[in-house]
């Protein structure tokens, strides 16, 4: 499995951190984690 990471701002601030399967290319099964924040030793 090939993984991305990305790092989003919404619009009140709250930070979050995606992680996708590059594989699935934005189709079913892409969608690995959603985290809340941006540490590292909450996204391992």
């Amino acid at each position: 499995m090939h993984l991305a990471i990305d790092e989003v701002t919404l619009s009140h601030g709250e930070l979050y951190t995606i992680v996708t399967n590059k594989k699935a290319k934005g189709k079913k099964g892409s969608l690995v984690a959603i985290i809340t924040g941006t540490k590292t030793e909450k996204v391992i």
